[in-house]
C-alpha cells in the first residue's frame, strides 16, 4: 500500500470516528458532562496519551522555536476550535452541526490558497460541489433539522469552530515534513490544554462523578480515544502525504457515518435519499482524490 492510499484510509477511518462524535458528544450533555468538562477530559487524556507514545515511538527532539510555534497553531486547531464546538454543540442538534461541517472543504481551500498557494482546480471544484449537494441531500433528509433563532448562536459557533479549525490544518501541514506526526500532536495538544485549563479547572471541581453510568463512561473513553488519540493521529498522518484541501473535503463522510451509527442504535431508518447521498459524496472524493494524486 502506497503512502498516498494509506493517508486516504487513514482520513476515512478518522470521519467514521468523527462521526461517531456528534451522537456520542451530544448525548452527554448535559446530563453527563458539560461542554467544559468534555473538553478538559479530552484534551487533558489524549496529551498524556500521546506524550507517551511519542516518547516510546519517535523520541524525536523539537527546537524550542519550533514548540512556540505549535503553541501558536493549537490555539486555533485544539482550544478555540474545541471551545466553540462543544459550546455550539450543546445549543444545536447534532444534525446542524454536521450541516454546518460541511462547509469545511471550501474554508480550508480557500486558506490553503491564500497561505500556502494551493492551486484550485476545475475538477476539484467539481469534486467539492458533489460532495456538497450529496451531504446536503443527506442532512436535509432528516426531519430534526432546525435553524430557529433558538440555535443561531449554537450555529455561528460551530461556523467558527470549522473556521479555526481549518485554518489549522493549513498551517499544520508544512511541518510534517519537518517532525513526525506523533511529535506535532503531542505538542498540538499539551499546548491546547494548557490553553482552555483556565476555562474548565472550575466545571471539573463539580463534577459528578458517581452520577456516570456505563454509556457515559463508553462515551467519554471514545471521545478521549478515538476521537482525539486514533482520529487525530490519523489525520495527522494524512497531511503529510496528501493537500490539506482533500483532508478536510473528507469532512463530507462525516454526516453519512454519523446516520449509520444512528441506524445501528435505531433512533433513523434506512432511505433511499440516504444510500443516493453516500454515492455521490464519495464520486466527489474520488474526483478530489484523483487530481490530488495527478499532481503529485
Amino acid at each position: 500500500m502506497n503512502d498516498q492510499l494509506k493517508a486516504h484510509v487513514s482520513l476515512f477511518i478518522a470521519a467514521l470516528i468523527f462521526g461517531g462524535n456528534y451522537v456520542l458528544s451530544k448525548n452527554l450533555m448535559p446530563e453527563y458532562f458539560s461542554p467544559y468538562q468534555i473538553m478538559f477530559l479530552r484534551m487533558a487524556g489524549a496529551s498524556l496519551i500521546f506524550t507517551i507514545l511519542q516518547k516510546i515511538i519517535c523520541p524525536e527532539k523539537v527546537e524550542k522555536k519550533d514548540i512556540l510555534k505549535f503553541a501558536l497553531y493549537s490555539l486555533s486547531g485544539i482550544a478555540l476550535n474545541q471551545m466553540l464546538f462543544y459550546i455550539g454543540l450543546e445549543k444545536t442538534t447534532a444534525t446542524n452541526a454536521a450541516f454546518i461541517h460541511l462547509t469545511s472543504p471550501v474554508i480550508v481551500l480557500i486558506f490553503a490558497s491564500l497561505i500556502i498557494g494551493e492551486r484550485i482546480t476545475p475538477l476539484k471544484a467539481i469534486g467539492i460541489v458533489l460532495g456538497i449537494g450529496g451531504a446536503m441531500l443527506l442532512v436535509l433528509n432528516k426531519k430534526e433539522l432546525s435553524f430557529a433563532s433558538d440555535t443561531l448562536i449554537g450555529h455561528l459557533l460551530i461556523f467558527l469552530n470549522i473556521v479555526f479549525y481549518s485554518l489549522y490544518m493549513v498551517l499544520v501541514k508544512p511541518w510534517m515534513q519537518k517532525y513526525k506526526p506523533l511529535t506535532v500532536t503531542k505538542w498540538i495538544l499539551i499546548s491546547g490544554t494548557i490553553y482552555i485549563i483556565p476555562f474548565t479547572s472550575s466545571s471539573m471541581v463539580h463534577l459528578n462523578w458517581n452520577h456516570l453510568n456505563g454509556f457515559s463512561w463508553f462515551s467519554i473513553l471514545y471521545i478521549v480515544l478515538l476521537t482525539t488519540v486514533v482520529a487525530y493521529l490519523l489525520t495527522t498522518y494524512a497531511l503529510k502525504h496528501v493537500n490539506a484541501s482533500v483532508v478536510g473535503f473528507y469532512m463530507y463522510l462525516q454526516p453519512i457515518f454519523a446516520t449509520f451509527l444512528a441506524l445501528l442504535i435505531g433512533t433513523e431508518v434506512f432511505s433511499y435519499e440516504k444510500l443516493i447521498s453516500a454515492v455521490i459524496i464519495f464520486t466527489g472524493v474520488y474526483l478530489v482524490s484523483k487530481k490530488n494524486e495527478a499532481s503529485n
